[in-house]
């Protein structure tokens, strides 16, 4: 009996209380780091649409500004043409906004900008006359379409959904001065 009075160790419950301490720390840790994950993965989705939208403002940009002429091809489409002979069409479809580049007929480019699922793009000519914008915004979920009879008329920035991207470009506004540019580096050109 002696013996058993000298053995060192731990009692059921002493064990029973750390593993139970252990488990409860290891699930709110593991819940925790599921969490990072997704947040980051979320980041992650909003940073590439960002630098995809970004991508999208600046092609439009300079399309136009190398353009002479510009046409609207139905609601939904955009056509640019250049002096060389160059279309490049923009068309909105419902999750992406397409551009192709045309040469005398022969497709020489297409790149596919896709979208937000929660975004819509359309294009605007009412803003300003002459101009034209590409607007990106949100959808509306769960704004309540039914009208109450009863309720307070909304401020004008509470209808209108959130703007992810707004694009105002004007044609004939950049040429002289690009033609400009142009001269100028060939002329530098040939006198070296």
């Amino acid at each position: 009996m002696n013996h058993m009075k000298q053995r060192r160790g731990y009692t059921l419950y002493q064990l029973l209380i750390v593993m139970s301490v252990g488990a409860t720390l290891l699930v709110l840790n593991v819940a925790w780091i599921h969490e990072s994950f997704n947040f980051a993965s979320v980041m992650n989705q909003r940073q590439k649409n960002h630098s995809n939208l970004t991508r999208l403002a600046w092609e439009l940009r300079d399309d136009v500004r190398a353009s002479h002429s510009l046409s609207m091809d139905g609601e939904d489409g955009l056509v640019l043409s250049r002096d060389d002979g160059q279309q490049t069409s923009y068309m909105i479809s419902a999750a992406s906004v397409v551009v192709e580049k045309r040469s005398n007929e022969i497709s020489i480019g297409r790149e596919i900008f896709k979208l937000s699922p929660n975004l819509t793009a359309r294009w605007d000519t009412s803003e300003m006359p002459g101009w034209i914008s590409l607007i990106v915004a949100r959808g509306r979920e769960g704004a309540n379409t039914k009208s109450d009879e009863n309720s307070e008329p909304q401020s004008a920035a509470e209808e209108l959904p959130p703007v992810d991207l707004h694009v105002r470009v004007g044609p004939h506004r950049w040429p002289l001065v690009i033609e400009n540019v142009v001269a100028s580096e060939s002329g530098t050109e040939q006198k070296q």
